[in-house]
């Protein structure tokens, strides 16, 4: 998952791409779509919710079932054949990304 406007992720690339996207924190859900060939994604193209919930999260903070959202979103393909580059690098630095000024309590980590 990533902005339209962002470059996409490799699915060209047999092993998996390990790089993330960064997702603003005020993104319009139109403005994000899935990069992905290892599973059909027919249902996220439709509602990038099914994937990716950030208005049902705003809805929630509305509510005010949750205190707020987190200041910054990753976007990654998630699919890898490098399962040892994903833990010692890439899953670090994503965290290290949320734990940087994003002022999170909480991850919400979801598939697809």
């Amino acid at each position: 998952m990533h902005l339209k406007e962002q470059e996409g992720f490799n699915i060209a690339d047999e092993l998996g791409d390990l790089t993330y996207r960064e997702i603003p924190p005020d993104v319009d859900s139109s403005q994000l779509m899935v990069t992905h060939h290892h599973y059909d994604h027919t249902d996220a193209d439709e509602d990038i919710n099914v994937v990716f919930p950030i208005d049902v999260l705003r809805e929630l903070e509305s509510e005010g079932f949750i205190g707020g959202i987190a200041k910054k979103h990753i976007g990654y393909m998630g699919y890898t054949m490098q399962l040892k580059a994903m833990y010692e690098g890439t899953a670090r630095e994503i965290a290290n990304e949320i734990d940087k000024g994003s002022r999170a309590d909480a991850v919400i980590l979801t598939g697809g």
